[in-house]
């Protein structure tokens, strides 16, 4: 494994860096949009929606 990571050049080192960090961000915000909809369905908009004010029924 190592003989083909040096035998790989630098730009297309780049490249796959490159891709694999696209890759990771929309996997994290399609992640992100999923469990947003499942906090939002198992505990109800209001903790989603909460503000930081004394008046949050969450306090």
């Amino acid at each position: 494994m190592s003989s083909i990571i040096l035998s790989v050049s630098a730009e297309q080192q780049l490249l796959l860096k490159l891709q694999s960090m696209v890759v990771m961000t929309i996997f994290g915000l399609i992640a992100g949009l999923a469990l947003k909809q499942v906090v939002r369905a198992t505990l109800g908009d209001g903790f989603i929606d909460a503000s930081p004010s004394r008046q949050s029924p969450w306090r």
